[in-house]
């Protein structure tokens, strides 16, 4: 079902990739890029309000919240290496 939803909404966008028919294109770098950025834009973006709190932005994206204090530790540094 991620496939076809990732397949569909690509091809609103213009983007025409049969991830159905072959899936294995998910694994070709440039595709799981665009893949990356229309599952932020459709399935993350619309649904957290605050982007500084990375357990909701996680949670979207791992329910599980698998690598929670990994991904804290390093949007720290990132915020730190932008001075905000």
């Amino acid at each position: 079902d991620n496939y076809r939803q990732a397949q569909d909404g690509l091809a609103k966008m213009g983007i025409k990739l049969p991830l159905l028919a072959k899936p294995e294109l998910a694994a070709v770098p440039q595709n799981a890029a665009k893949i990356a950025v229309w599952y932020w834009n459709a399935r993350v973006k619309p649904f957290v309000n605050n982007f500084n709190d990375t357990a909701a932005v996680t949670k979207k994206i791992n329910p599980a919240m698998q690598g929670l204090q990994d991904r804290q530790a390093t949007f720290a540094d990132y915020k730190n290496v932008l001075g905000t």
